[in-house]
């Protein structure tokens, strides 16, 4: 099975300093979450390369691969130069996960021309892919608000499974790792 992963932007979950304690928190609720699609028959995360969750769920992946070691990790770039213009601590950050992957590459090999380079992305994650994994809540749109447009299209010519983290799950999921985290610190 090959899982498209895909999310909210950093900014757009209020997170800006990659210190920031909710960053640890969402890995390991990805990783966990990553690690069940594993036992149901996992061997691709395709991910895009942005800041926020397509980041953090690499490194969650990169890091469940240590305990499953036939797991494969894909950034696929929508475009060619992708993040070229980004501050340079946000490029490095990229750079380093592209290291750390086992494939990276781009759709189109041309630089940022038009939306439609990022609609064939769309594309051709939801083709490479039997379903997605989106941290995403229609509730509050952001910029994944496309993909899960674009999920919904493809549905209806498609079986192709969506598994939706809204913010109710974030919500729980999150007070459930910290308690759970407190309990471990008072054995």
């Amino acid at each position: 099975m090959k899982l498209w992963l895909t999310g909210y932007r950093n900014y757009e979950m209020n997170i800006f300093q990659p210190t920031d304690q909710r960053i640890k928190i969402l890995r390991e609720l990805l990783k966990s979450q990553l690690q069940q699609k594993v036992f149901n028959g996992l061997k691709w995360v395709l991910l895009g390369g942005e800041p926020g969750i397509e980041q953090w769920g690499a490194e969650a992946a990169v890091a469940l691969k240590k305990t499953e070691p036939d797991l494969k990790v894909a950034l696929l770039l929508p475009y060619a130069e992708f993040g070229n213009r980004w501050k340079p601590e946000k490029q490095a950050a990229l750079d380093q996960l592209k290291q750390q992957v086992d494939f990276t590459g781009e759709v189109s090999r041309q630089p940022y021309t038009a939306p439609q380079q990022l609609r064939n992305w769309q594309q051709f994650m939801l083709q490479h892919t039997d379903e997605a994994l989106l941290v995403y809540d229609p509730q509050y749109p952001g910029k994944c608000q496309y993909a899960y447009q674009a999920v919904k299209k493809y549905q209806q010519r498609r079986t192709y499974n969506l598994t939706l983290l809204d913010m109710d799950w974030l919500e729980v999921s999150s007070q459930d790792y910290l308690e759970e985290s407190a309990q471990k610190d008072l054995q």
